[in-house]
């Protein structure tokens, strides 16, 4: 039986808020992400196992688990964001939720999020009649890396079709939350 805790239902709510704001603005915002780094640093220092409540430092040594989930989260997305392939909203989400479920959880969310992506990515591509087109390029860019003095042609951005990423990153957390992933390995 699948159950809900405190966290749990945090998490779902905040991942399907930036999900919704992601398709209809564009926009992971702020205020979102950064509240729910702060809750979850501040969770997990204070209230797990009462550590952080009745011995302080203990509560900054347990601090240190979640702040894991948020390195983790910022240095999986960040270098998609840094090539202009992902907003950073993204990042910041994926590092909210690495605040509120720690490093192994995280993980398990950027793998299936990048799988989710992937897929919508596809259909994205199919639906616009682009798919060919596209894979053509990826063709010939990577046939560039290996012939020599043949011109790496690298699409510009302008050209590709931008998706929210909130949504792949839903997908990546129901699937991690509820054990889905299990079923699919």
């Amino acid at each position: 039986m699948i159950g809900f805790d405190a966290i749990g239902v945090i998490l779902l709510g905040t991942v399907l808020f930036c999900a919704a704001t992601d398709l209809v603005t564009g926009k992971i915002y702020n205020v979102v992400t950064f509240s729910i780094i702060g809750f979850g640093f501040l969770y997990h220092s204070l209230f797990v196992n009462g550590a952080g409540v009745f011995f302080p430092s203990m509560g900054i040594v347990l601090g240190f688990f979640p702040s894991m989930g948020i390195v983790l989260g910022c240095a999986l997305f960040f270098p998609f964001f840094a090539l202009g392939g992902m907003g950073a909203g993204d990042v910041k989400l994926l590092m909210a939720i690495g605040a509120l479920k720690g490093w192994t959880f995280v993980l398990s969310t950027a793998l299936y999020s990048l799988l989710a992506g992937g897929i919508l990515s596809i259909v994205l591509l199919i639906y616009n009649g682009r798919f060919l087109k596209t894979m053509k390029l990826i063709w010939r860019l990577l046939w560039s890396l290996f012939v020599p003095h043949m011109k790496v042609e690298i699409p510009e951005l302008k050209d590709c079709l931008m998706a929210p990423f909130g949504v792949p990153i839903l997908c990546g957390v129901i699937l991690t939350y509820f054990g889905l992933s299990e079923l699919i390995l």
